[in-house]
């Protein structure tokens, strides 16, 4: 059974899927197996993004999927997420 947290993550990788399965619109391309840092957009509130890093990783690249989507390992806490191209370097 999922928990409400699963579900609304499962939401927002569907979201950023559809949103941005199209051609790719950026230049930079990763490979799989390479590690990037990507946007950190955990903080919700604005006395907390104010101390936090721009940036977390790193992470590593498991594969491409549509456009400029990546699945992504996070080898710090063992979980899997989505990433736009955009929002990595």
């Amino acid at each position: 059974m999922r928990s409400a947290n699963d579900h609304a993550l499962i939401n927002l990788q569907d979201l950023i899927v559809n949103n941005h399965a199209k051609e790719p619109l950026t230049e930079q391309q990763y490979e799989e197996g390479d590690y990037v840092l990507y946007v950190n957009n955990r903080y919700a509130t604005k006395k907390q993004l104010k101390f936090a890093p721009a940036m977390t990783g790193p992470v590593k690249v498991e594969k491409k999927l549509e456009g400029d989507i990546y699945d992504l390992h996070d080898l710090v806490q063992d979980t899997t997420l989505l990433s736009h191209a955009s929002d990595m370097r």
